[in-house]
């Protein structure tokens, strides 16, 4: 029975993980496509079509209508509230596209000067907007006829984020992601031989679930093996990191 159990278990693993891979490359074709598809299936209604989220000459604007908005009715908040969230939307979009152009090339300069110029210029630039925001909700006398079964977790999300606020933490979030990205530079680069073929070390994971012992052996001495020579350069990478916790 144990071993029948264990059976299913790795048939159910193989079948989604190929369902992944396939998803995977889906997410790989979709992301090089043009927009137009998405424009027309979710059009936008304050942020305007045209807009570049990209452009923060093009964006900045649309926080500042967010800002000057009276809010005289709960069904105004709610209002701005969903305004709010297809802005916040669009940024994080922004953002997703050329994570995943970058993380897909990682020998692309180009695609990673693209990411770089979105979290290091234009997202730092957006976070004292937010707070003022999330000020700008706290503060308002409707906020308590929101509907709480709605609400309520989005509520008490904006009064922890008004309070952890800090300026001071804007370039020590921004460094922190700067060394994400070389770090998924250095580890996407990785690639072993393994079974007569290359694989990347996220190809390799699959192979640390095989029932065989001896395979999974070989696939994690050839996963750390590979890290190792990139030992000082993930060091280095980490001493950073904590330089700039600290």
């Amino acid at each position: 029975m144990k071993y029948l159990m264990h059976l299913c278990v790795q048939v159910i693993r193989r079948v989604v993980g190929s369902r992944l891979r396939w998803l995977g490359l889906v997410l790989l074709l979709a992301s090089s496509a043009p927009a137009v598809r998405a424009a027309e299936e979710f059009p936008r209604h304050f942020v305007s079509a045209s807009t570049q989220p990209g452009n923060w000459a093009e964006m900045e604007p649309c926080f500042q209508k967010l800002l000057e908005r009276k809010l005289e009715s709960a069904s105004e908040l709610e209002q701005w509230l969903v305004d709010w969230s297809e802005l916040t939307a669009c940024l994080s979009e922004e953002r997703i596209r050329r994570y995943n152009q970058m993380t897909c090339h990682t020998d692309d300069p180009a695609r990673e000067k693209s990411y770089l110029e979105y979290v290091e210029q234009l997202e730092p630039l957006t976070k004292p907007y937010i707070q003022k925001l999330n000020e700008k909700f706290a503060a308002c006398e409707y906020r308590k006829g929101l509907d709480p079964r709605r609400y309520k977790v989005l509520d008490r999300s904006i009064e922890a984020e008004l309070k952890l606020f800090r300026s001071d933490n804007i370039p020590l979030q921004t460094q922190e992601s700067r060394l994400k990205q070389q770090y998924q530079k250095l580890c996407g680069a990785m690639t072993v031989q393994f079974e007569g073929q290359e694989r990347t070390l996220k190809q390799m994971e699959r192979y640390l679930e095989e029932t065989d012992r001896s395979q999974r052996q070989q696939a994690w001495k050839q996963i750390v093996q590979r890290r190792m020579q990139d030992q000082e350069a993930i060091s280095m990478l980490y001493a950073r990191a904590q330089i700039t916790i600290l």
